[in-house]
């Protein structure tokens, strides 16, 4: 059974019930105020404009003492001719500009969307919105800046929902005032698109040049409504979070002077590479279309291309995992995250960075009912599936039982759910976001970079559904103020306490403190005079100190929980975080079960990735490996891919005992966990995304078909005469066997040719010298 619930749809949800400022029908921000005083007016001085002044009119918010400044465009419109293209400064033609409207949220889709941000989407969408003290246009004195990223999977989002006048009032309540500006970027494919076209025509990382964009419009612009370009702090969630440390990348950046990232690193989420490993996305993309070729999806109206992206996003293929991401490009991202944090080239600029304490809830389907789903809709998410080892520790390390799981400290209870929902989602969380977070931290650290702060938090949300605990995101009320009774319950669903309303106060505290001294404890960087009623200390590789962010329990402890599961995950950065288009190697290999039995006989590996074909003419490519065997009369393997039909992404988790040449065509994602021992005449049918975690041992006489997507979680032994056929998403959990066994003598012969639908016919053309061609049933799964 497939979940019905996407990331975006999940992440939608959160915002209708706890969007951090009034509902849409109550938020007085679309328009001003009545007010006699005159509207507040910044007045820029953009090259654009040939250094001639433009002033941007805003308008007051009295009930904050917030200057207010609606779609204050920062690019010019990425439309026709700059759609895909990097964003370019935006032309004023007038003197004057009315900021006094909520923009147009970037293209998404609008069924959910709209109803969440109380606007249209449209491709022009390019804007700010700046809140800012009152009068502080007029001021000499600069305060510090604030520029919030928001996330939304790399699909959705907007700047509506961040109201920052409870910024504004709190900070100048303090005495340390700020101004708070949200920024807009470019989504799903016109601003993260992947694969080859994209790579060809310079239009991946678009989203990421959209916030570098802004941020350059702030240092150049952000004085004239009082703001200091000396101190800016960017700070975001989730997809944002991840776009800013993707940002400390370029160590030379000067866009902006320190950050604070919540629930998000640079390796969060598998990268793109250029290459052909995720062209299938881009291919779906175009038949979707009706397009044959890039320049065709530059040329389709809006809501064709939306139409298109929603088609894909729908596909069985690409129903989970991030299709729209950001990609190595060797310029933004010139390397995989993981290996430039690991040679300390990043930034070196003070951070905070932290997570809830429930992370994965929200992305661990609620359908997940055993191991096999629940690994299914691990490698789902991953670009590559990790190999039989490397899930068999990671399942070693993230145990079966209710009692660890996700929500954390929440014993034997499952909310209706399943034990298995709790182990994947303790999985998800801890992958994507606990062991990138320290990761990033520690790495920091190593290479010098010692103003370095992190936080957990633990604060359970009055009426969140009890099974998703302190998930992903719910922190965001809590630093925008919506918790405090001030701001108001209009359009939340929760009721705040008093306990919640003192933890959003310390929270904007910390935050606004870190905005205005690089210290979230003010300025005075002692325990005993702390601004804040608990002393935040700094994290090192030593002490590993972390702040909780709890009511009424704001507390240090440290964070070494679940640690030998997080460094086990970043230990296998090409398991989990990145991956190559092209990976051949050859070494040991064992025959592995479920939970880590190990089998016997078997000891080879090779992962090939073979380029695809255009159009239809088929290419050719061929590979031999010399597999070295445990055992000694395990032939040499000669495989001639004579037939090659997008052949991309073939792992063989061991070799074939097969002397002789052999013709395949296989389609992407197949992965054979272990060997397959074959004896005489076969006929072998596979579609793609066929998973055998522990492999077949085959005998004489076999017809074995089998459909995608099932998932063997252990193998099976087959003696000879067999029939066996395996529809779509069936599960077998007995046994384990491993295909060995093969005599030097055994010539096979085999021509593979693709028939329709992508099935195989492999039929064997030769079988001289027959001796041994027996399976051999070993090591057992649970």
């Amino acid at each position: 059974m497939r979940w019905s619930l996407s990331l975006a749809s999940l992440a939608l949800l959160y915002l209708t019930t706890a969007a951090p400022l009034q509902s849409r029908q109550n938020s007085d921000l679309d328009s001003p105020n009545d007010s006699a005083a005159a509207a507040p007016t910044a007045t820029i001085y953009p090259d654009t404009a040939g250094g001639q002044p433009v002033n941007i009119v805003g308008f007051a918010d009295d009930r904050f003492g917030a200057d207010v400044y609606l779609g204050v465009p920062y690019a010019q419109p990425p439309v026709n001719k700059l759609r895909f293209a990097a964003p370019q400064s935006y032309v004023y033609n007038t003197e004057s500009y009315t900021a006094q409207t909520q923009p147009p949220m970037c293209l998404q889709n609008p069924q959910e969307s709209e109803i969440i941000y109380g606007t249209e989407s449209s491709e022009d969408c390019l804007f700010l919105n700046i809140f800012a003290p009152a009068g502080s246009n007029l001021a000499e004195e600069k305060v510090p800046v604030m520029v919030w990223v928001y996330g939304g999977s790399f699909t959705s989002g907007s700047v509506y929902p961040y109201n920052g006048s409870a910024f504004i009032q709190h900070s100048t309540e303090t005495g340390k005032p700020v101004i708070h500006v949200a920024l807009n970027y470019r989504l799903g494919a016109l601003g993260w698109g992947v694969g080859s076209g994209f790579a060809e025509n310079n239009a991946t990382n678009l989203g990421l040049r959209d916030i570098k964009k802004a941020l350059g419009w702030v240092q150049e612009n952000i004085w004239a409504f009082g703001g200091d370009r000396d101190q800016v702090t960017v700070f975001g969630e989730s997809a944002g979070a991840i776009s800013i440390s993707l940002l400390y990348l370029d160590p030379g950046t000067t866009l902006f002077s320190k950050a604070i990232m919540e629930s998000g690193g640079p390796s969060s989420i598998p990268l793109g590479p250029q290459d052909s490993t995720w062209e299938d996305a881009y291919q779906a993309l175009l038949k979707a279309a009706n397009c044959v070729d890039f320049d065709c999806l530059r040329d389709l109206s809006v809501e064709a291309i939306l139409a298109a992206q929603m088609n894909v996003k729908n596909q069985t293929a690409f129903k989970a995992g991030f299709i729209y991401c950001p990609t190595i490009d060797g310029d933004l991202i010139p390397d995989s995250p993981h290996q430039l944090v690991l040679d300390g080239k990043v930034a070196n600029k003070p951070f905070i960075t932290g997570n809830t304490k429930d992370e994965g809830t929200r992305f661990a389907p609620t359908s997940i009912n055993s191991t096999p789903y629940g690994l299914l809709v691990l490698n789902l998410f991953e670009p590559d599936d990790p190999d039989p080892m490397t899930t068999s520790k990671l399942l070693q390390l993230y145990v079966n039982d209710a009692r660890a799981g996700s929500p954390f400290d929440t014993g034997s209870q499952t909310f209706g759910l399943t034990a298995a929902y709790k182990r994947f989602a303790a999985i998800f969380g801890d992958l994507f976001f606990q062991s990138q977070r320290r990761y990033f931290l520690r790495q920091a650290n190593a290479h010098g970079n010692t103003q370095t702060w992190t936080f957990h938090f633990e604060q359970l949300t009055p009426g969140w559904p009890e099974y998703l605990g302190i998930s992903h995101s719910t922190e965001i009320p809590y630093v925008y103020g919506a918790a405090r009774p001030d701001m108001g319950q209009q359009g939340f669903s929760f009721t705040y306490t008093e306990a919640d309303h003192r933890l959003s106060d310390a929270m904007m505290n910390y935050w606004i403190n870190f905005a205005n001294y690089g210290n979230p404890n003010g300025p005075n960087d002692t325990a005993n005079s702390s601004s804040n009623a608990v002393y935040w200390p700094l994290h090192d590789s030593d002490n590993k100190k972390i702040l909780r962010l709890k009511a009424d329990n704001i507390s240090v402890f440290r964070d070494d929980y679940r640690e030998a599961g997080t460094d086990f995950i970043t230990s296998r950065p090409k398991a989990f975080s990145f991956r190559r288009s092209l990976d051949i190697g050859v070494g040991p290999g064992v025959g592995v079960g479920i939970d880590g039995e190990l089998g016997e006989g078997l000891d080879a590996s090779v992962n090939v990735g073979v380029d695809g074909h255009d159009g239809a003419e088929k290419k050719r490519a061929s590979l031999t490996a010399d597999i070295e065997t445990a055992l000694d009369e395990m032939p040499v393997v000669d495989l001639d891919f004579a037939t090659s039909e997008s052949k991309r992404d073939l792992n063989l988790g061991v070799g074939v005992g097969v002397d002789g040449e052999l013709g395949l065509a296989l389609k992407r994602d197949l992965d054979i966990g272990v060997g397959v021992g074959v004896g005489a005449a076969s006929d072998l049918q596979i579609k793609r995304e066929l998973d055998l975690e522990a492999g077949v041992g085959v005998g004489a006489g076999i017809d074995l078909n089998l459909k995608r997507d099932f998932d063997l979680e252990a193998g099976v032994d087959v003696g000879a005469g067999l029939n066996l056929a395996l529809k779509r998403e069936s599960d077998l959990e007995a046994g384990v066997g491993v295909g060995a066994g093969l005599k030097r003598d055994l010539k096979l012969k085999v021509d593979v040719v693709a028939a329709g639908n992508g099935i195989l016919d492999a039929e064997i053309k030769k079988r001289d010298d027959l001796n041994i061609g027996v399976g051999v049933g070993v090591g057992v799964g649970s």
